[in-house]
């Protein structure tokens, strides 16, 4: 068995070795095992996560050594054992080194039982091999060879293939790296909200750059007991706003603390299916159903936070907090909510109902949020001896937001702004961002509206975190020199990760887009997105394939288009069909309605293109969504003449004057089924053995037919040429979908 020994280079280190050895060699008869340790101490700040989460990672069960030096925070142990429950899974042993009266247990290690050995030192005269030692050594061997820890290892491995989960724990580490001052009044509030059972939610409210992400970290660490689930919803990237990842996320973090939950989702007969559900059929599988069925006797309440809900807002409303108003009612009676988020419409309707436990950081605790910021500016600035009135005067200044006090005190510290002229420092976040840009760019106006804003406005605008290359794309920025000159300019307002470009505060966008605040700086969305979009078309236009892989990375441009009301072109280039197809799945898109009519031209190759990818069964899941988005986008074209219920998207059948049979209508709705129907006949005909994805197929095809047959008989004696043209239709299709098992038979 491969162990990772956690431990604290302290006191407690020749026990540690000794039990290393003991692991290593096997006495006694025990197995031997493959034990990591780092014999060298590992200074705060060395570039040593990559190593260590490696180790973890490689380890079938990680043994902590517990100790006043290796649990102290901050610190590289207490790094190692948040590591193993994220990304190992919680297989977690742990010796107590030290009386309890002076270690600090991790609220994450709470539930754990250890093995006490915090009297090892008075033994320590009776030599290793002693009785004390070799007793203790051998129920250690018993705690560790055990078959439940591979097995544990194995389901959890095997979970992480179906969830697909995002793990935390480097967010978390990143907020909390630094002191979060005051906050204690809150979780005061939060203790005694839990104590109200009839009250399921508490929801923090507040602006941008209240700090409502770093007390959700540091919320976590401190009730991690009652914490078994975090997750933080960033925009821009779907692993970590789309409803359906939040979801699973959330899943496999309390799979990894409670075991017997896991072995519900293991047992789960959609387990392999959980990806292609929606939120709400997923809620309902994984809580209602799942959670349902643990336990509830005296069961202590857990919290699962979910922080920057509004970050996971769409078009169609915040999923997340319809999907959790829908069905907390079915939920376990100790499962409860801790949203955070600003005061946003769409997450404030759906949960209204349920009349949470609402917290403004704005409005109701302005005494206590004003003194937190004191203490943050007194503190930070505590070389330079603030005088009461100064500390009050910076604090008062920042509104209440504490992105600004820390954004302020970097600019004290760097020279720009002096405590000893109070009137010249900014009031407010809006007048800080302001004079940030005046700084930057009030002496070259004319560089910023030529090219600084042309950039901006596609991150304001674009729907997803976009790719350097694809931004200077879409600004039309041809000269590389300008384009870094930009980038240099952008050293306090945008940061760059993994060559991707994002506000380092959602709050810059807001006050970008608000021509009141942002003043001769501001930036029209609505420029920025025409930007997108026509960038978008000029490449579907063109032969050029150098930027294909960064257009599939972006997978939004179709979507984009159809919500901007952008007119797409009639035909694209048959170069970037592959690129194009790939942008669509497996993700899905719902623009799939307005770009199937261009596969009317390209069914051949289309249809060599599946041909060759459903021959690779790591592709069924992106052939089987792009036909389930092909054919769901058709029947929104049936939905759209009135014979098929926009609500259940089944077929009804209307009263006679409920139809609305405009012809070109009609006829589009016929003519892309047909052409549907080419594409799946172009792609199966060849095929010599049937799936399970291809019977689907088939499938949707026969419903089309449906769907023409009732048309042709609804239009017999409204529009007769048309309802010929429905059935010849109908015929063609059930033709074509005879032909194409008698092929694979």
């Amino acid at each position: 068995m491969r162990i990772f020994l956690s431990y604290g280079h302290d006191s407690n280190a020749p026990l540690i070795e000794k039990i290393y050895e003991y692991l290593t060699n096997g006495c006694d008869g025990s197995p031997k095992h493959d034990v990591w340790i780092d014999k060298s101490e590992i200074k705060e700040g060395e570039d040593w996560r990559c190593r260590i989460s490696e180790g973890i990672r490689q380890s079938d069960v990680v043994l902590a050594g517990l100790s006043k030096y290796s649990t102290r925070n901050p610190g590289v142990c207490r790094d190692e054992i948040s590591i193993s429950v994220g990304v190992m899974g919680g297989n977690i042993k742990t010796i107590l080194l030290e009386p309890t009266d002076i270690v600090a247990v991790p609220a994450m290690l709470s539930h754990i039982q250890w093995l006490d050995m915090s009297d090892w030192k008075r033994h320590i005269d009776e030599g290793f091999n002693g009785k004390y030692f070799q007793r203790k050594f051998k129920e250690l061997a018993r705690m560790i060879n055990t078959p439940e820890n591979e097995k544990f290892n194995g389901d959890i491995n095997r979970l992480r293939e179906k969830l697909i989960p995002i793990s935390p724990i480097m967010r978390i580490k990143s907020l909390t790296q630094k002191r979060m001052y005051g906050r204690q009044w809150l979780y005061k509030k939060i203790e005694e909200w839990d104590k109200i059972d009839e009250q399921r939610i508490f929801w923090i409210v507040g602006g941008p750059g209240f700090g409502k992400s770093t007390f959700a970290a540091n919320l976590q660490q401190t009730f991690n007991a009652k914490i078994p689930a975090i997750q933080f919803v960033e925009w821009g990237k779907p692993a970590h706003s789309d409803p359906c990842a939040i979801l699973r996320n959330i899943a496999f973090q309390l799979a990894v603390r409670y075991h017997d939950y896991l072995h519900r989702l293991l047992d789960l007969p959609q387990l392999d299916n959980l990806t292609k559900m929606n939120e709400h059929e997923l809620f309902d599988v994984l809580f209602c159903e799942s959670m349902g069925l643990m336990i509830d006797g005296g069961h202590e309440n857990i919290w699962i936070l979910i922080d920057a809900l509004d970050e996971a807002n769409d078009a169609n409303g915040n999923m997340i907090a319809l999907t959790i108003s829908r069905h907390i009612d079915r939920l376990p009676r100790w499962m409860k909510f801790i949203l955070t988020s600003r005061d946003d419409i769409k997450v404030r309707l759906p949960l209204q109902k349920f009349k949470p436990q609402v917290f403004d950081l704005e409005h109701s605790v302005e005494m206590n949020n004003f003194c937190d910021i004191k203490e943050f500016v007194t503190s930070e600035l505590s070389e330079l001896q603030l005088t009461e009135l100064q500390s009050e005067s910076i604090a008062r200044k920042s509104e209440g937001v504490f992105l600004y006090a820390k954004l302020l005190v970097e600019d004290i510290k760097a020279g720009i702004y002096s405590v000893d002229k109070l009137k010249e420092m900014p009031t407010g976040i809006g007048s800080y961002y302001y004079n940030l840009f005046s700084r930057i760019y009030l002496n070259c106006m004319n560089f910023y509206d030529e090219y600084v804003a042309k950039v901006l406005e596609i991150l304001v605008s674009s729907s997803k975190v976009m790719n350097k290359s694809l931004v200077k794309e879409c600004a039309c920025i041809e000269s590389d020199r300008i384009f870094n000159k930009i980038l240099n300019s952008f050293q306090h307002i945008i940061k760059c990760e993994n060559d991707e470009l994002k506000f380092f505060h959602h709050s810059v966008r807001e006050w970008l887009i608000d021509p009141e605040k942002s003043g001769n700086y501001y930036i029209s969305p609505k420029d920025g997105m025409n930007r997108i979009c026509n960038r978008f078309v000029h490449w579907l236009n063109s032969d050029d394939t150098t930027l294909d892989s960064v257009w599939q990375e972006y997978h939004y441009g179709f979507e984009d288009c159809v919500n901007n009301n952008t007119t797409l072109p009639n035909h694209f280039s048959v170069t970037h069909l592959n690129t194009i197809f790939n942008m669509l799945c497996p993700i899905g898109c719902s623009a799939f309605g307005t770009i199937v009519q261009y596969f009317k031209d390209n069914i051949g190759h289309m249809g060599l293109f599946l041909d060759r990818i459903l021959n690779q069964k790591s592709n069924e899941l992106f052939v089987e969504n792009l036909f389930n988005g092909m054919f769901e986008s058709v029947k929104d074209l049936y939905i759209k003449i009135g014979i098929v219920s926009p609500k259940t998207r089944f077929f009804e059948w209307p009263e006679t004057d409920e139809i609305r049979p405009n012809g070109s209508n009609v006829y589009e709705a016929i003519r892309m089924s047909a052409y549907f129907c080419a594409i799946v006949e172009c792609a199966l005909i060849h095929r010599e053995q049937r799936s399970n994805i291809e019977e689907k197929i088939i499938k949707s095809v026969q419903i089309l037919a449906f769907y023409n047959r009732r048309l042709g008989e609804i239009l017999l004696n409204i529009i007769p040429s048309l309802s010929d043209m429905a059935d010849f239709t109908a015929h063609e299709m059930e033709e074509q979908i005879a032909k194409i098992k008698k092929s694979q038979y």
